[in-house]
């Protein structure tokens, strides 16, 4: 069981990938070489519902895109904050949100300094 509870996300994020790829009209062949792994690979990553976020954050500095703002939006949306009283598994929520939050803030920055 895990120490706290973990809604199911709308976010189907290899679709939100796909889609950003086909709108930069970049090739599955290119984001495989900037990923370093052959295009079946590519594919499953599309087909996937979650992701490792160091996968992840690779693929935002290649696409150039911040793809975290969509679990901190949805996050922002439908969940309400756990007082920090509660339990321990609340206080470990409560650092996974907070961990969540300066990671997305970090991750905009650095995007930000990339930009021409």
């Amino acid at each position: 069981v895990p120490p706290f509870f973990m809604p199911s996300t709308m976010i189907h994020i290899g679709q939100m990938i796909e889609a950003e790829l086909h709108r930069q009209e970049r090739s599955v062949i290119w984001f495989a070489r900037k990923l370093y792994c052959d295009r079946t690979n590519v594919y499953s990553i599309f087909k996937r519902q979650n992701i490792d976020t160091d996968l992840l954050m690779r693929i935002c500095y290649i696409l150039n895109c911040n793809f975290f703002d969509y679990y901190s939006t949805e996050f922002k949306e439908n969940i309400s904050p756990i007082p920090a009283k509660k339990t321990a598994s609340g206080n470990k929520f409560n650092k996974y949100v907070e961990y969540l939050k300066s990671a997305t803030k970090l991750f905009s920055v650095l995007l930000a300094s990339k930009r021409p």
